[in-house]
């Protein structure tokens, strides 16, 4: 008898402990339910051929990976264009991912790639673009904080 109460006790024990880890490891995943939001952003750098490049904006990221309602007021080299903005983002469970975004520019209508980290309780993303004669930086902060 008492062979068998130790024997539940351990089970109950084990169980817990299994249940408060797997609890603790999705808290420390990223999620595109977590990532979801409105950001603002800047964006600063250089393209190869036309010169600095600055930039502020905002987009909302929703709960499928779908880059939303992008806009941005940006400068190629002291040229300002109002830009818009969709895309969508492959999102890994370290908090790293890719995004592809389709920019509508009078300027220049282009498609550009990042790879970004999310970090600060999925409060904020680095990116740095990953096209060609693009070497660019991207500061996004949530617009509401998840606390």
């Amino acid at each position: 008898m008492k062979r068998n109460a130790t024997l539940t006790t351990l089970t109950l024990i084990l169980g817990a402990l299994f249940a408060a880890s797997s609890l603790f490891a999705d808290d420390h995943q990223c999620t595109y339910k977590k990532a979801a939001g409105d950001f603002g952003y800047t964006a600063t750098g250089i393209r190869n051929g036309i010169g600095p490049v600055v930039a502020v904006g905002r987009y909302t990221l929703d709960v499928h990976g779908n880059v939303l309602n992008g806009s941005q007021t940006i400068s190629f080299a002291g040229l300002i264009a109002e830009e818009t903005f969709t895309g969508t983002v492959s999102l890994n469970s370290d908090c790293t991912g890719t995004a592809v975004i389709d920019v509508v520019s009078p300027v220049l209508n282009r498609t550009t790639h990042t790879s970004f980290v999310i970090v600060d309780n999925d409060n904020e993303a680095r990116q740095v673009f990953t096209d060609p004669d693009t070497i660019l930086t991207l500061e996004a902060k949530r617009i509401f904080r998840n606390d």
